[in-house]
């Protein structure tokens, strides 16, 4: 039999005809009754594929190519000795990737067959990486995209709990064959999160059956391991929206009465890492909005409260109804889009509609000729040409919305801590009037800090001087994935300096004692006096964050 498969296997086309594929065919129904006689079935599958590549479409009667290479993928599935050798075949990993798309694009029960042996074979020879199966798919994207559909597909499949596990957990171990950015990317792009999550509710439902090998907890604990692994890349908030969607919150509820000792810890670091400072986000507060009221009971229910997790949860839905509110105000149209004219000397404060914009950088804008003509002047003759047409302030990944409503966070932040960041800046008056305010959302909730403003851009802090007090800068401090912030210049534009210049006089008038550092440490007279001009002032002078 192998000296005639070797010879078979190199055909020419003046051979051709229908025996051939007959042969192949007979060849094929044996091979699942002879493993053991077919010692070379490696090199000759190669063979048998670029033969049938070549010529197939010329023989007779013959199947379609996806149906040969589904019947083929069966067979070298089914070869427990030596499928770890044959996964590491590249042409295995083609063929394989080919199979595999071919039931997604028309199914047939030769490929659903194939699709399904295909799970567990996945799992074999994970240490030579994925290239072969790129290939065979058509590209990285394509790859992502059928992986994504494959996890679907046994999630909804009736192959039983533990066949079902079986084949999640060869596909969990085929991802992660490779750690390479442009594979976690293009997983992410195309829905893996939400996969993911899906993988874990059905995991959490079994957990508690008991199996030989552990299978539940082991697919729970890859599934987790797949969603921080993509959680980690560079950041974008509609992974986050994703996961949302797909029942993250719904997850932490059902997993609280589950006594896994090594969860606990990572929910409570996903709480805090990953969605907390998420809720800045006017996407992801519309997601937490949508999923709230389908949880409602089940986080009222005293095994839920009583639970471990329950005090992270409670700490987090707390600073998510604050978020909703404020987008609540944004939604019913509270808030209305204002600028400040250019003109730093001269500041008004009207609707957008009421300027007009710079015809060279179609950015600045201007009250009247008069201001653009004095703005031009003073600094904007030089600049005008080097601001983009396409220039938007804020880290990339905003949209227009975005932006505004983080504008609309800052200024409602700035209402509320008005109290804390006057008396900060009086604190810190040594610094001149140089001083910017930093509102810190890396961990969720703002924290509010004082910052020098002197290693800044020279001209921006030269249009902070001519503003008269009318110009207070602000550094907006957001997440943009694990251990990446990113600052966003803005300024709180006043429509006039009295504020500012009663805060200046203070810290002039009301020399500190030596060693003060902190707010509290301030005397009472300071505090008072503050407190003066937040109610007695402040309600006369409008003020936008821009």
């Amino acid at each position: 039999m192998t000296k005639w498969t070797r010879k078979f296997w190199q055909p020419t086309p003046s051979t051709l005809s229908p025996a051939p594929f007959s042969v192949y065919k007979a060849y094929l129904d044996y091979i699942p009754f002879h493993r053991d006689r077919i010692p070379i079935y490696g090199n000759v599958s190669g063979h048998g594929l670029n033969f049938l590549d070549v010529h197939n479409s010329r023989i007779p009667g013959a199947p379609t190519d996806d149906v040969l290479r589904a019947r083929v993928v069966s067979i070298i599935a089914s070869f427990n000795v030596t499928s770890g050798k044959v996964a590491s075949t590249p042409e295995i990993g083609i063929l394989a990737a080919q199979a595999w798309s071919s039931y997604f694009r028309e199914p047939d029960p030769a490929s659903e067959t194939a699709l399904r042996r295909l799970t567990i074979f996945l799992a074999m020879g994970d240490e030579y990486g994925l290239d072969s199966f790129i290939e065979g798919a058509g590209g990285v994207d394509a790859l992502a995209i059928m992986v994504v559909k494959l996890l679907d597909y046994l999630l909804h499949s009736k192959l039983g709990p533990e066949a079902t596990t079986r084949n999640l957990g060869g596909v969990m171990v085929f991802c992660r064959r490779s750690e390479d950015h442009a594979w976690l990317s293009a997983l992410r792009s195309h829905k893996f999160m939400a996969a993911m999550i899906s993988v874990l509710l059905f995991a959490e439902r079994l957990l508690e059956i008991p199996t030989e090998a552990g299978l539940y907890p082991e697919l729970f604990k890859q599934a987790w391991q797949g969603f921080l692994q993509v959680s980690a890349l560079d950041y974008d908030y509609a992974y986050i929206v994703e996961a949302v969607d797909a029942g993250f919150l719904q997850l932490i509820v059902s997993i609280s009465g589950k006594h896994i000792d090594w969860l606990g810890c990572r929910i409570q670091a996903s709480l805090e890492v990953i969605f907390k400072p998420a809720t800045v986000y006017y996407p992801v507060l519309a997601a937490l909005e949508r999923t709230l009221p389908l949880i409602q009971q089940a986080t009222s229910a005293p095994a839920f409260i009583s639970s471990v997790l329950y005090p992270d949860w409670e700490e987090f839905i707390d600073l998510v109804l604050d978020r909703l509110e404020v987008k609540k105000k944004f939604d019913s149209g509270e808030h209305v889009a204002c600028r400040a004219c250019d003109n730093l000397e001269c500041g008004k404060l009207l609707k957008k509609t009421d300027f007009k914009r710079c015809a060279g950088c179609e950015y600045n804008h201007y009250c009247s000729k008069d201001c653009q003509i004095k703005d031009w002047r003073t600094g904007h003759r030089e600049l005008c040409h080097y601001i983009p047409l396409s220039e938007i302030p804020g880290p990339a990944y905003l949209t227009s919305r975005d932006r505004t409503f983080l504008r609309f966070l800052v200024a409602h932040d700035y209402e509320r801590h008005r109290s804390e960041i006057f008396l900060s800046r009086i604190r810190t008056h040594h610094h001149g009037e140089c001083l910017a305010t930093l509102f810190d959302y890396k961990m969720g909730g703002v924290q509010i800090k004082i910052r020098s403003l002197s290693g800044a851009d020279s001209l921006y802090l030269e249009r902070v001087m001519r503003s008269g007090r009318r110009m207070h800068p602000v550094l907006v401090q957001v997440t943009t994935g694990q251990d990446h912030d990113q600052r966003w210049l803005l300024a709180i534009r006043s429509g006039a300096s009295e504020v500012h210049d009663a805060l200046f006089q203070l810290s002039k008038g009301l020399p500190l004692p030596p060693g003060t550092d902190t707010v509290s440490d301030l005397s009472p007279a300071v505090h008072h006096a503050v407190d003066e001009l937040i109610e007695r002032v402040c309600p006369q002078i409008q003020e936008i964050v821009y």
